[in-house]
């Protein structure tokens, strides 16, 4: 007997929720910079996008020029749309992002991206140049198999709303089996299962596959064909038998109910796996990042695992602030024996043991005391106690970005930190360089030790390059780097003056002079690798620059490239007019020299061989 349509499906899917050093000169580092801070400006705006796929902010765009009333209009000739020009949202990025580059390149590194832990800096610029409309690669305007390769990638980092929002605009997604299901995924992601079964009753190819064989088997499950759907499920292959996504299919059919961690290998196991109200939070640790995000963002989804799923989304680069800013400062108070709310006058925030508890409740319920507090003493214990409790680059840049109107408000009320240089920080790489600024002059102009010269680099590298006193700064960092202090502390210098210098205009001769004494690392990427770096920012090539540094970030990790490897990224991408993302990597490796790098993994136990057998007496 038939049922209606996806409503038993539908129905059922609830988600179960250093010390001071001093230098030769303080002057010469400290007093340009303060003497390019001193003129007015506005603060950057805050990303509204679901993923924060910009850079690690710097300095706000400026405003576009106007074209003079009666000035005569130009016109361009337009390229034909292809497969690559409907994107995720608006990113700033021309429609040109990949004229000339080599469509090959895209088509070996595209598929890689999502397959490795990404840098935030990497993630954010492969998310930002994948969901930008442009035209595709040369030659490779009607390739599905790249487009399908694009659309996974981003998929992979987390944007599912995205891939859904271009796939929408794309033709020939029926088609083509790899387009095809990128978009069932993203839509059974997303909590659109309808969607997903009319992209499979609309595939022209391929139909037989073991993924279009499950789909269909489910599409009539939901349509209340339970034979069918078995009989199609009978149709794979011994190969491509998949004991839980069947035991899974039975028990929905049946209506049994089934306990234990929810199935997130696909948006199909995903979306049985709500229907069943299986035990999404023993699952979120290793959820893919579309997942988690998704979750994240669904309103009936249960709290609880809304906010574990907001803690890990937060640092996949996904803007959740929304979720954080549910929480209060108070937890809910407890019932009565008679039922009633307890009234009572709450007990005094504690904050020092709060922030020895782990975790995102934790997190935003820190953030809610800094918001609703009138104690601004204590709103900045919150922020430095916060930004402390890193301990890895991701959480210091999702720290910061949450943190961000906090740290605001304190500079706003000029309030005295108890870690000017930490919240400085923190702002520059949350794309506040304003009130970053502002803790920078409310500091002693002779108080020049180490953390405070990576703080000059950071404001520097958030700096034009054309800004006054920028030469300066440089000069007064690279004479930093060669002062006589110990190796680490050197190595720290150097690699922060390199940083800031890469991203300077032409130098003059005495600082390249001395830039030429450093002692920095040796690459660790490949010479191909770094080659083709060179060869397609020399041409201009901004998708093909991209896709050479997404292959170099790749091979790095979570930490992203060493010094000699960063250095040769952010020349590339400034050589090929990527500016902001250029700024971005040096930002990020600052961050990394003041200590917030993940834990290297630990090393796998080594088995002891079994002892030989000793020979028998004769």
């Amino acid at each position: 007997m038939r049922t209606s349509g996806l409503a038993l499906v539908l129905s059922m899917m609830v988600l179960t929720g250093a010390h001071a050093q001093p230098v030769t000169d303080p002057a010469a580092v400290a007093q340009p910079l303060l003497a390019a801070t001193q003129e007015a400006e506005k603060p950057a705006e805050t990303p509204t996008d679901s993923m924060a796929d910009a850079p690690i902010l710097l300095e706000p765009a400026e405003a576009a020029p106007t074209r003079p009333v009666g000035a005569a209009v130009q016109v361009t000739a337009l390229s034909a749309p292809d497969i690559f020009s409907p994107g995720a949202r608006n990113t700033g990025l021309s429609a040109d992002l990949w004229k000339g580059s080599a469509a090959d390149m895209a088509r070996e590194i595209l598929p890689q991206i999502g397959m490795k832990p990404l840098s935030p800096a990497a993630a954010a610029l492969a998310r930002r140049v994948l969901s930008t409309g442009a035209q595709a690669p040369d030659g490779a305007s009607s390739d599905y198999d790249l487009a399908a390769a694009r659309a996974g990638a981003l998929l992979a980092l987390g944007d599912a709303a995205g891939v859904e929002a271009m796939l929408e605009r794309t033709s020939g997604v029926a088609q083509t089996p790899a387009l095809a299901k990128v978009s069932a995924e993203a839509a059974l992601i997303l909590g659109h299962p309808e969607k997903a079964c009319q992209i499979g009753q609309a595939l022209g190819a391929e139909r037989d596959a073991p993924y279009w064989l499950k789909l269909r088997a489910f599409c009539l499950m939901v349509g209340g064909e339970g034979a069918a759907a078995q009989l199609t499920l009978d149709l794979l292959p011994p190969s491509a038998e998949d004991a839980d996504f069947a035991k899974m299919m039975a028990a929905v059919m049946a209506g049994t109910p089934m306990t234990g961690p929810a199935s997130l290998r696909s948006g199909l196991d995903m979306t049985l796996s709500r229907a069943l109200k299986l035990d999404f939070t023993a699952a979120m640790a290793q959820a893919p990042a579309a997942m988690v995000v998704a979750i994240s963002r669904d309103e009936a989804a249960d709290p609880a695992l809304r906010m574990a799923a907001a803690g890990r989304a937060v640092r996949m680069g996904a803007n959740v602030s929304a979720v954080y800013d549910t929480a209060t400062s108070q937890p809910l108070p407890a019932p009565t024996a008679a039922g009633q709310s307890d009234l009572s006058a709450p007990p005094p925030i504690n904050v020092p043991a709060l922030l020895a508890i782990p975790g995102a409740a934790t997190e935003a319920r820190l953030l809610a005391i800094g918001r609703e507090t009138l104690d601004l003493t204590q709103r900045d214990q919150v922020v430095v106690g916060l930004l402390k409790r890193s301990r890895s680059l991701e959480d210091f840049v999702a720290l910061s970005r949450l943190s961000r109107p906090l740290i605001a408000s304190l500079v706003e009320a000029q309030v005295p930190s108890a870690d000017p240089v930490l919240l400085a920080t923190a702002a520059v790489l949350s794309g506040d360089p304003v009130s970053a600024r502002r803790l920078r002059q409310a500091l002693p102009a002779d108080l020049v030790n180490e953390q405070v010269l990576i703080l000059d680099a950071l404001m520097s590298a958030a700096t034009p390059p054309s800004a006054p006193g920028q030469a300066a700064v440089v000069a007064g960092l690279v004479e930093a780097g060669l002062s006589p202090v110990s190796d680490p502390m050197r190595q720290r210098r150097q690699g922060a003056a390199a940083l800031t210098a890469a991203l300077s205009e032409p130098l003059p001769a005495p600082i390249r002079t001395r830039l030429a004494q450093f002692a920095l690392p040796k690459h660790e990427a490949a010479t191909s690798r770094l080659m083709a770096l060179d060869m397609a920012a020399d041409a201009g090539l901004k998708g093909e620059t991209v896709l050479a540094v997404l292959a170099i970030a790749q091979s790095a990790g979570a930490n992203g490239p060493n010094i000699a490897d960063r250095l040769s990224i952010v020349r590339g991408l400034q050589r090929a007019g990527m500016a902001d993302e250029a700024s971005a990597f040096a930002i990020e490796g600052m961050v990394l020299m003041q200590g917030y790098s993940v834990p290297p993994a630990a090393p796998k136990p080594v088995a002891k061989p079994a002892p030989k057998a000793k020979p028998k007496a004769k």
